[in-house]
């Protein structure tokens, strides 16, 4: 992977599915810089897997600078509601 660029905006997205999420961290000419998978288990219900995705991206910004961060994208497979902002 490329070294971190301290003068790059970051780009995080972010994957929820049934059996695995994933966490990636790039910039606009499409360098990924970082890369997190993990298992979903969704018996865990839906609040464990929340605090892990925070666990992975706070510990991605102890490694970049959070102030650069400048989109989010989520990808869902479903179901969910784009309207009322529920997946």
């Amino acid at each position: 992977m490329p070294q971190k660029k301290q003068g790059s905006n970051y780009y995080l997205g972010y994957d929820i599915g049934g059996t695995k999420c994933s966490i990636v961290l790039g910039d606009h000419d499409f360098h990924i810089y970082e890369k997190v998978f993990f298992e979903t288990k969704v018996e865990r219900g839906y609040p464990i897997i929340l605090e892990e995705f925070k666990k992975h991206t706070h510990e991605l910004f102890k490694k970049y600078d959070q102030n650069k961060l400048v989109k989010i994208g989520i990808s869902c497979g479903g179901p969910l509601d784009s309207k009322k902002g529920i997946i």
